[in-house]
C-alpha cells in the first residue's frame, strides 16, 4: 500500500468517527430532553418546548463579528489566489477556492443582518 492510500484511510475513519459521535451525542441529548420519565406525573409543567443544543446558542451575528468573518473569507480568498498564482500543480482547485471565498464574503457582505430573537421584525 501506498503511503498516500493509507492517509486517506486513516482520514476517513476519523472522519466518520466524528461524524458517528457526533450523531450520538446529539441523539442522547434529545432522548434525555424529550422522553418522558417514569414516576414524574407532571405532564404539562413546561409551557415552552426545550430547543436543541444547536437552536439554544444561535443568536444574531454582531456588526464586529460581520466584519471579522468578511475579513477572513477575504484573507483566505486573497491566500488561495496567491497559491493559485504561484502553484503549476494546484492552480485550478485554488483559482476555485479564491472564488468560492470571495463570493462568500460577498454574500456575507450583501445579506441583512438578522434581527435578535426576542424581538418582532416591524
Amino acid at each position: 500500500m501506498s503511503s498516500g492510500l493509507i492517509a486517506w484511510i486513516v482520514a476517513i475513519a476519523l472522519g466518520l468517527a466524528v461524524v458517528v459521535l457526533g450523531w450520538r451525542r446529539d441523539l442522547g441529548e434529545t432522548t434525555r430532553e424529550w422522553l418522558p420519565r417514569f414516576g414524574d406525573s407532571s405532564e404539562g409543567a413546561e409551557a415552552m418546548p426545550v430547543l436543541s443544543g444547536r437552536e439554544q446558542w444561535r443568536r444574531p451575528v454582531s456588526p464586529r463579528e460581520r466584519r471579522w468573518v468578511i475579513r477572513f473569507y477575504l484573507a483566505i480568498s486573497l491566500l488561495n489566489a496567491v497559491f493559485a498564482i504561484s502553484s503549476a500543480e494546484s492552480r485550478v482547485i485554488h483559482a476555485i477556492n479564491a472564488i468560492l471565498f470571495a463570493l462568500g464574503a460577498l454574500v456575507f457582505m450583501l445579506r441583512k443582518p438578522a434581527s435578535p430573537l426576542n424581538e418582532s421584525p416591524s
